[in-house]
C-alpha cells in the first residue's frame, strides 16, 4: 500500500511539469510541442484520464489529425461518469467541451450533438478548467 502511494506521488511528480508544458504550449498554439509532451506523459502513465484525452483531443484537431482528435474526445466522454473529483457543472461542462469539438469535425458525416449550455452554471466551474479549455459558445461566456 505504502509502496503504491509512493510510486503515485512519484509518477505524479514527473508528470506535473509536463502537463503544465503541454497546456501552456497549446494555448500558445504550439501544438506539435503539446502533443510530444502529452505523449511523454502517456508513457510514464499517470494523469487525469477525461483532462488528458479532452487536451489531446484538441491538440490532434488543431494540427489536423480529425481521426485521433475523435478517439481522445470519445475517450473523455466515456470517462466523466468516473471522474471523482468534479462537480456536476464541471461535468457537463466538459461533456459540453467534447461535444462541442466533436461538432466541428463531424459536421460532414451529418452527426451532431445537441449541445445546452444553459444548464452549466460557469460559478461552479473551476477557474483553471474554464482557463485551459475554453468554451465560447456557452452564453454567459
Amino acid at each position: 500500500m505504502i509502496f503504491k502511494t509512493l510510486k503515485g506521488i512519484v509518477l505524479g511528480l514527473r508528470t506535473a511539469p509536463l502537463w503544465i508544458k503541454a497546456l501552456d504550449y497549446a494555448s500558445k498554439g504550439n501544438h506539435e510541442e503539446s502533443k510530444q509532451l502529452l505523449i511523454r506523459m502517456e508513457r510514464i502513465g499517470l494523469f487525469s484520464e477525461v483532462e488528458y484525452c479532452l487536451l489531446k483531443g484538441y491538440v490532434e484537431y488543431e494540427l489536423g489529425n480529425s481521426e485521433n482528435s475523435l478517439v481522445y474526445l470519445y475517450r473523455s466522454i466515456d470517462g466523466l461518469p468516473k471522474e471523482k473529483r468534479c462537480n456536476d457543472d464541471e461535468i457537463r461542462y466538459f461533456e459540453a467541451y467534447a461535444h462541442w469539438l466533436i461538432n466541428l469535425q463531424e459536421k460532414e458525416q451529418g452527426k451532431h450533438f445537441k449541445i445546452d449550455c444553459d444548464v452549466i452554471n460557469l460559478n461552479k466551474v473551476a477557474k483553471t478548467f474554464l482557463e485551459n479549455y475554453p468554451l465560447r459558445i456557452h452564453p454567459n461566456w
